[in-house]
C-alpha cells in the first residue's frame, strides 16, 4: 500500500477539487462566492497547498453533488 503524508493528500484532494470544477464547467470566482471563501482561498485549495478543513470539504461535496469520499479516495487521473 502507498504511503501518503500530508502534503500529498492535500495535493490530491486539491487535484480532485480542480477536476471536479472543470468537469461542471465551474469558475473558481463563482464556487468561491458560494462557499463565501475568497477566490485565492479556493485556488490555494486546488493547489493543494491548503489545507481543506472538514466542513469546508463537506460543503464542497455538496455544492458539487459529489460525496465526500470522491475527494478522499477518488481516482487520481491527470
Amino acid at each position: 500500500m502507498e504511503e501518503f503524508d500530508a502534503t500529498n493528500i492535500d495535493v490530491a484532494i486539491g487535484r480532485r477539487l480542480r477536476r471536479a470544477l472543470d468537469d461542471q464547467g465551474l469558475k473558481i470566482e463563482d464556487v468561491a462566492h458560494e462557499l463565501s471563501i475568497k477566490p485565492e482561498a479556493l485556488t490555494d485549495y486546488c493547489l493543494g497547498s491548503t489545507r481543506v478543513g472538514p466542513t469546508l470539504l463537506l460543503k464542497m461535496a455538496q455544492l458539487l453533488s459529489l460525496p465526500v469520499s470522491y475527494f478522499l479516495v477518488g481516482d487520481d487521473r491527470n
